[in-house]
């Protein structure tokens, strides 16, 4: 697997770049968080949608305006491949159907183990359509959940919407996540989407 490797040099360079094409592309950013907690005190998981290009950006930004953790990311390793710079802010590998795999999969536990760290992942393991309104999961949100019962586990769903604007605005549905009975994670996540998307119709900028 290719392992991250953070660099202060990098991270400085990164926030100001993130910084500056958000304002440069975007109207506004917005968030709307439930049950907003206490993101300093447990190692998070957050499990987003995944759509676009933009995807790492907004949630690098999403990390350093509201969770405050060590940014890392599970990237396929072939994408990593080609940006392998991406590996200088946390992003490391994963070789989907391998052993390999597991190895990427142990390394996430160990991560979800230390407070100061935050974990994403896009458990859908590929980009979809922002048209897309139900996500089937791969395997890898469940064990990370079952392996890790002491993390904060955070569903965030973005969505883009321009209205009357020339600039779009992008807004992110934050919630903490707690286990239902019965239901799984993707089912979880599934109804957040959907109620998520329902407010984003009524929404006006």
């Amino acid at each position: 697997m290719i392992y991250p490797e953070h660099s202060k040099l990098y991270k400085l360079f990164f926030d100001l770049y993130t910084s500056l094409i958000i304002k440069s592309d975007f109207k506004n950013l917005k968030l709307e968080v439930q049950d907003i907690g206490h993101y300093d005190q447990l190692p998070l998981l957050v499990i987003a949608n995944h759509y676009s290009w933009w995807d790492g950006f907004f949630h690098y930004h999403l990390n350093n305006v509201l969770f405050k953790k060590k940014y890392h990311v599970m990237m396929l390793e072939e994408q990593l491949k080609k940006r392998m710079f991406l590996t200088k802010l946390g992003i490391f590998g994963v070789k989907k159907g391998t052993r390999d795999a597991l190895r990427s999969l142990e390394f996430a536990n160990q991560l979800l183990k230390v407070k100061d760290n935050m974990l994403l992942i896009f458990p859908q393991g590929k980009i979809e359509s922002q048209h897309t309104h139900e996500f089937v999961f791969e395997s890898g949100a469940e064990k990370l959940i079952s392996n890790n019962p002491d993390i904060k586990v955070v569903f965030v769903a973005s969505l883009i919407d321009y209205f009357s604007e020339r600039k779009p605005v992008a807004t992110f549905y934050i919630k903490t996540f707690y286990p239902i009975e019965g239901k799984s994670i993707e089912g979880c996540y599934n109804c957040f989407y959907t109620e998520c998307f329902q407010k984003q119709l009524l929404r006006a900028y």
